[in-house]
């Protein structure tokens, strides 16, 4: 199981540094090239499983041959191409506002704790986890297959839904030849993971370093929402791969290099392989990279290709036809809004979010706002897939569409907030000259 998930990410790793060069040594531009790549590695991973199932769903060796195929194709495409440098833009060296790392510490090394303490009690998961998507891997594992999962007494595990996250499952599974818990929890871990670097790594790239540790601090202390990656929620990969295409979109903008956008429409294309509602989103970050990268946003399409593609298949021909929704817009709004101010959610989203504005009313706001139109547009999306299909309207709606959309929402707050180090008065300023005479 080990050594199946060492595969996907350093085949994610590989393909990211053909995408997006650097150079050999470590840079500032990684601490985003990382996550990006765990969450490559395990979205096609997902892919290579699923067309595996379909083949031979006995086969253990055509597994790992599929995976060890995958994994010499991505050496050769890094030996090849990934090994020349690209012009960046570099990240501004300035003076790290010296507080910001060691609570950024803490934070970690208190979040891993928590973090402990959350999965190991419930290692199948909640209730989702274990019904759905821990399920659909199971029932396959032992012999099952899509035309059987269709059946109508299978209703409660969703087999219309994507399978990336079954899939992954399914694959750890089938490398240890065994129904190990450690695999869905070892997936979620790197989700968690993954997503939290990111944050750090996007708001590092594209504002400064002080200001990625304030976001790594405020991500952190979402405690619920950590939680919801803890317990194998699949709504925490989807919020994962959402913010990896985010991210993406920002680097390739602001490091002027348009192939970053082919890894922002990975990300989009395997979001939606992981949820229904991903297929909304992935339609509001298309419209965005156009909007942000002009022409070389078409570059997202190239992307999104693999993970749109398998969901088209997957729809077309295996997926069990449902339902409409009859969910009104006005009953889901005021289920988002109750939720938001609940006691309840104080600890998950509104503490942390009193922090930063704390934060905010300190450093002042700078003149960058669209991210914020992203936002909006991901928020419309992810009503349209409640509304259009969802047979657990009202609350749970709302949370899962918080729980989408929570890092985009932190990260264009980090974008639009001033940096620490903007506040210092720089070395060239007029206030600093007439200073400097002064003393003279």
């Amino acid at each position: 199981m080990i050594l199946s998930l060492f595969i996907s990410i350093h085949t994610g790793f590989l393909l990211v540094r053909v995408i997006w060069p650097g150079r050999s040594r470590w840079e500032p531009a990684d601490w985003l090239r990382g996550p990006l790549g765990v969450l490559t590695g395990l979205g096609l991973s997902s892919i290579v499983a699923f067309l595996v199932q379909l083949a031979d769903s006995t086969n253990r060796g055509l597994w790992i041959l599929s995976d060890l195929f995958l994994w010499a194709a991505a050496l050769i495409a890094y030996a090849l191409l990934g090994r020349a440098a690209i012009a960046e833009t570099p990240v501004r060296q300035t003076e790290l506002w010296a507080p910001a790392k060691w609570v950024a510490l803490a934070a970690v090394v208190t979040m891993v704790m928590a973090y402990a303490l959350m999965a190991l009690p419930r290692q199948t998961g909640d209730i989702d986890a274990w019904s759905i998507w821990n399920m659909r891997a199971r029932f396959l594992f032992r012999g099952g297959t899509f035309a059987t999962m269709a059946d109508p007494l299978l209703q409660w595990i969703h087999p219309e839904f994507p399978y990336a996250l079954s899939a992954l499952v399914l694959r750890s599974w089938r490398w240890a030849a065994a129904e190990s818990m450690a695999a869905p929890m070892s997936i979620a871990a790197l989700f968690v993971a993954s997503l939290t670097m990111a944050m750090y790594g996007a708001v590092r790239l594209v504002r400064t370093p002080s200001q990625g540790f304030v976001a790594l601090v405020v991500l952190l202390g979402s405690a619920g929402f950590i939680g919801n990656g803890a317990v194998q929620y699949a709504d925490f990969p989807l919020a994962a791969f959402l913010f990896g295409s985010i991210a993406a979109i920002a680097a390739a903008e602001h490091l002027a290099s348009p192939r970053i956008a082919i890894l922002a429409g990975l990300c989009a294309g395997f979001a939606a392989w992981t949820k229904f509602e991903g297929i909304f989103y992935a339609v509001a970050l298309a419209g965005f990279a156009l909007w942000r990268l002009k022409r070389a946003g078409l570059l997202f399409f190239a992307g999104a290709i693999p993970g749109c593609a398998m969901l088209a298949y997957f729809k077309m021909m295996i997926a069990p036809v449902t339902q409409a929704s009859s969910a009104d817009v006005l009953p889901l709004l005021a289920a988002v809004a109750s939720k938001l101010f609940t006691f309840a959610f104080l600890g998950w989203v509104f503490t942390p979010f009193l922090v930063f504005a704390v934060y905010l009313y300190c450093v002042g706001l700078s003149k960058r706002k669209h991210v914020w139109i992203a936002l909006a547009a991901l928020f419309v999306s992810g009503c349209l897939a409640v509304l259009v299909r969802d047979d657990n309207f009202g609350d749970a709606a709302a949370i899962r569409l918080i729980l989408h959309l929570w890092p985009v929402a932190l990260f264009a707050m980090m974008v639009h907030a001033n940096a620490p180090e903007e506040l210092l008065p720089a070395a060239d300023s007029p206030r600093v000259n007439k200073a400097v005479k002064l003393r003279k």
